[in-house]
């Protein structure tokens, strides 16, 4: 299953970056249909938590999640995981709004904008 690319996301990450801090935690839901990443951000001096629940669709055939936040906010987003790589859109895929990375060859840690 497709899904199963966001395996490497299992457990507990740090968020850093020029105007962004926080701590999220990726973990499989009972039965292994979703992944469920749940945490905080600082950005812009606004604390933001929220849960996320990211399963695969098989009419787009992309694995998609929706995220809740403290605000009411509810957003939607296309992940792909690949061996080096990850890439989060913001709506879907080639929506011209995303964050790609790079894995750190230990696989501990990612970068990218």
């Amino acid at each position: 299953m497709k899904l199963r690319q966001l395996d490497k996301l299992v457990g507990s990450w740090s968020v850093t970056g020029l105007e962004v801090k926080g701590k999220v935690t990726f973990a499989w839901f009972a039965g292994g249909w979703y992944l469920v990443q749940k945490g905080w951000i600082e950005i812009w001096g606004r604390k933001i938590t929220f849960v996320e629940y990211i399963g695969y669709d098989p009419k787009r055939r992309a694995c998609v999640s929706h995220l809740f936040d403290n605000f009411g906010d509810l957003f939607t987003y296309e992940w792909e995981v690949k061996k080096t790589a990850i890439t989060i859109w913001f709506g879907q895929e080639d929506s011209g709004n995303c964050f790609k990375g790079r894995f750190a060859k230990d696989g501990k840690s990612y970068s990218g904008a």
